[in-house]
């Protein structure tokens, strides 16, 4: 059985807009986490919202890599309708493949330069 686990993350106040920042889990104070199963994401969100006038997005990267996947914090709020739901989003992880490595990389786009704190629900354990 499956046991949904929700991580809080937090992306330091960048240098300057539009500049990449690492996204660390608050629990471990990681980058990145290693998968050892398939797992999948179900849900993204804010953790509290931004204040007026900020915005940011979060990608998901797997090995190392984009994914593609990228979280906007103007629809990720807990606090709106307006909120679009992410997933799911699975991460398959083959027997062969020694694992998938997780990590998440925050730009903020406007506003005054501040933290980015989000919650992730993954669909299992780690």
């Amino acid at each position: 059985m499956a046991v949904p686990i929700i991580r809080a993350y937090n992306a330091v106040a960048p240098a300057a807009l539009n500049q990449r920042t690492v996204v660390t889990d608050v629990i471990t104070g990681l980058a990145t986490q290693q998968l050892n199963r398939s797992n999948t994401i179900i849900d993204f969100t804010n953790n509290p919202d931004n204040a007026a006038g900020i915005d940011h997005f979060q990608q998901l990267f797997i090995n190392n890599l984009d994914t593609g996947v990228a979280f906007f914090s103007s629809n990720s709020s807990p606090t709106t309708a307006g909120r679009t739901l992410p997933g799911p989003i699975p991460i398959s992880v083959g027997a062969a493949a020694g694992g998938k490595q997780v990590s998440y990389f925050a730009t903020q786009t406007n506003g005054a330069l501040s933290a980015y704190p989000s919650l992730v629900k993954y669909a299992n354990l780690f």
